[in-house]
């Protein structure tokens, strides 16, 4: 969708199709990274049980040990799910699953029902018996993390999940434990899928760098502008002339700045674009002028990318 033409005065808004995170976390990086940026719960909002009494051994005088009975009051909280509860953006690939972070290690029994909802009804029951083996490769421990892993099926139809669906992973309660077989209370994760559904509004500027009326120094060669969503060249932004951004001196001390968006940088300079940003590097002393400046994006320069 290209841009209509203006004056360049950060976030980025989701397209139907683009997922902001990965959801399907494979090595130990990425697995370390998805736990980190999943939110922590609130501490009211964190389920868990206290451990009851454990056997620990104290060391005697004459070198015996005995098992001695005390109480651990370290609980077994869950403390982040991935994806974040209320999540919007879950792609309909292969490989999604839930990801649960725990206060330490943990297990499952093989025991009972992990269910998969949409809106209306279930849509998948993970048996986790030990006569049914087909479910455990669904399921994945990570002590490493103190973490536990739900994929969620993909059959020979395609994912269970739908676009713009919302589901709810539901485990019940004692369904994992810890390694002294203490039970977690029931825990679930919910989320929506995209849509799926085509973009048709064009990306618009959100803010820049410097700040529409900022005064800059003479040297300045950076500069930036902010879209509502991420933005990719245009198809004509790099062949014709009147879809070159321009950098203009609004009483015409200096020659206009032109820049292809997306080409290699030139003589003028480069505008490069990464994601939702798109930035100006300037040659030097393009500024030296001083005075009032104004930056011009031609429609079509800039477009929303899919």
């Amino acid at each position: 969708n290209p841009t209509g033409p203006g004056t360049a005065g950060s976030f980025a808004v989701l397209s139907g199709f683009r997922p902001s995170f990965d959801y399907r976390p494979d090595s130990e990086g990425e697995l370390q990274r998805a736990l980190a940026l999943a939110p922590r719960l609130p501490k009211d909002a964190r389920v868990g049980v206290w451990r009851n009494s454990t056997a620990a051994f104290m060391e005697q005088a004459d070198n015996d040990s005995s098992a001695v009975a005390v109480l651990d009051t370290t609980r077994l909280e869950l403390q982040a799910i991935f994806p974040p509860r209320g999540a919007t953006d879950v792609p309909l690939v292969a490989g999604v699953s839930v990801l649960m972070l725990f206060s330490r290690p943990v297990l499952f029994d093989n025991s009972g029902l992990i269910l998969i909802r949409n809106s209306s009804h279930v849509v998948s029951a993970l048996n986790m018996s030990r006569n049914t083996t087909g479910n455990t490769s669904h399921v994945q421990v990570l002590p490493k993390f103190n973490a536990a892993r739900i994929f969620i099926p993909w059959t020979s139809n395609g994912s269970l999940l739908q676009a713009g669906g919302n589901f709810t992973v539901e485990v019940p309660r004692g369904m994992i434990q810890d390694l002294d077989r203490n039970e977690l209370d029931a825990v679930n994760a919910s989320f929506t899928c995209l849509s799926q559904e085509v973009d048709s509004e064009p990306p618009v500027v959100r803010m820049t760098r410097p700040a529409v009326g900022e005064v800059v120094p003479r040297y300045t060669t950076d500069l930036d502008v902010y879209f509502s969503k991420e933005v990719e060249p245009g198809f004509f932004a790099a062949r014709f002339v009147q879809f070159f951004i321009r950098l203009r001196h609004l009483s015409g001390a200096s020659p206009d700045v032109l820049l292809a968006a997306g080409a290699p940088r030139g003589p003028a300079g480069m505008a490069s674009i990464s994601r939702a940003r798109l930035s100006l590097s300037l040659a030097r002393g393009a500024l030296a002028a001083g005075g009032d400046y104004a930056l011009f994006i031609p429609g079509g320069a800039i477009r929303s990318k899919l």
